[in-house]
């Protein structure tokens, strides 16, 4: 029993300080509560995935009607992001490919920025949205940070944890600490991040490997804000690495901007697979590098409602493996 103490004491030590992180956010973002159980009613799901151990929960994902309805009530740009992907449908039939994909057993992984906690939720609601629409079935996930539970925002009448909110449009939701500073500053330890982390990876890989799954990730794991009008993308993660260097995993890049006076939501509407083998000419599906394929996220953000509001330039060109791309941003105006 003895023993045992030290290891009880940690995970305190642990829940304390993603309680203190989760508080910076909300600090920080108007719209994102705090998720603490002396104030609000928790659901079983949302105390599950607030213990510091749990590195997956399982989502009850909606009919497509419903998951409209609720996510354009969170926000009212969503109908434009269908209206997006289905431009790309007539376009290049992207949509089509993606399903077909997934059906045949290959995992369809978007790989998107986020400026916003919640914004990777609206990209994946999108994206299940837009294909359950036409009538593919498959597996919905994506990968969230460990504090993703214990912030919350106003749905209607009621506060539900983001957690809580993403189970309502994906089957798998992985929860980790991501691969940068922000761990470390809110005083994770590496080791318990990294043996976390490792878990987390491998459920992750377990469900990859039985295929047709879709998962929605940001590669470097941190909001994207602007300081001193550049937006600077962070590393890309060993363990994002290994995950879109699977051969069977096919890769969508995804651009979002949700500020004020500003919309950006757009794809180049093509399915990349992370190489460095030559492309063959007639191959729908292109080879990438890791490199490219970011510097292919920044260009996308180029593609505003407005260009005199937001403007991104694509990173420069670098031979390294580890990435610190940076978008110029324009002062955004309203």
């Amino acid at each position: 029993m003895e023993t045992a103490i030290p290891e009880i004491n940690q995970e305190v030590d642990i829940d304390q300080k993603l309680t203190d992180w989760a508080r910076g956010h909300t600090e920080r973002y108007s719209d994102l509560i705090l998720m603490d159980s002396s104030v609000i009613e928790l659901t079983e799901q949302t105390k599950l995935a607030q213990l510091p151990g749990t590195k997956h929960i399982s989502g009850s994902p909606l009919d497509v009607e419903t998951i409209n309805t609720f996510v354009t009530a969170v926000e009212s740009r969503f109908p434009l992001m269908l209206d997006t992907l289905e431009v790309h449908e007539q376009a290049s039939g992207l949509l089509t490919a993606m399903g077909q994909n997934l059906e045949a057993g290959k995992n369809i992984i978007v790989v998107a920025n986020h400026d916003k906690i919640s914004n990777l939720g609206f990209v994946l609601a999108a994206y299940v949205s837009a294909l359950k629409s036409k009538g593919f079935e498959f597996h919905a996930g994506t990968i969230v940070g460990k504090i993703a539970p214990r912030l919350g925002r106003e749905v209607g009448e009621n506060i539900m944890s983001l957690t809580d909110v993403l189970a309502l449009g994906c089957d798998d939701i992985y929860l980790g600490y991501p691969e940068t500073a922000s761990t470390e500053a809110a005083g994770i330890p590496e080791d318990i991040a990294d043996k976390h982390n490792g878990g987390m990876l491998r459920a992750l890989l377990k469900n990859l490997r039985r295929g047709g799954n879709l998962l929605v990730i940001d590669p470097t794991g941190t909001t994207n804000k602007p300081v001193d009008g550049l937006v600077t993308f962070g590393e890309v993660g060993n363990a994002t690495e290994r995950i879109l260097g699977k051969p069977n995993n096919l890769v969508v890049p995804t651009g979002i901007w949700l500020e004020d006076g500003s919309s950006v939501f757009t794809t180049d509407g093509k399915l990349y697979r992370i190489s460095s083998e030559k492309n063959e000419p007639d191959n729908p599906i292109q080879n990438i590098s890791l490199n490219t394929l970011m510097g292919t996220l920044a260009s996308l953000l180029n593609t505003a409602v407005d260009p005199n509001i937001a403007r991104f330039e694509a990173p420069p060109k670098s031979d390294h493996r580890k990435l610190g791309n940076v978008a110029t941003v324009a002062s955004v105006t309203t």
